[in-house]
């Protein structure tokens, strides 16, 4: 079988079922663009690691995983076991704004009230 690579992988995971993990290393907020190409080889799931740009090259940061749907709207999950970060899936635009809030590249008062209400407040 032969091995599928995506742009700024890290490592091979031997478990299929993981999503690759795509990173980002940025200390300014990230495009819908960017997250758009995270999909581009037609790949639907994947992780994201966001991290700052400068440091160890084995630091940690924000991982993020995510799937795009077929009509194009992406649902977060909040372990690798598919829990659903909310019920509703996010528009690019939306889920962009979340992880530029949630990482702290970019304070959007709707996006903390989005974690503080729906996020926040799911049932276990």
């Amino acid at each position: 079988m032969a091995e599928t690579t995506y742009p700024h992988q890290v490592g091979t995971l031997k478990d299929s079922s993981i999503p690759p993990v795509q990173v980002i290393d940025t200390n300014t907020p990230i495009t819908s663009k960017q997250v758009n190409e995270l999909f581009s080889s037609g790949c639907s799931n994947t992780i994201l690691l966001i991290r700052s740009e400068t440091g160890d090259v084995h630091r940690g940061g924000f991982f993020f995983n995510l799937q795009k749907t077929p009509n194009a709207q992406y649902t977060l999950y909040t372990s690798l076991d598919g829990d659903q970060a909310s019920a509703t899936p996010l528009d690019l635009s939306t889920l962009t704004r979340l992880i530029n809030h949630i990482v702290g590249l970019r304070f959007d008062a709707e996006m903390l009230r989005y974690c503080q209400n729906v996020i926040n407040h799911r049932v276990d």
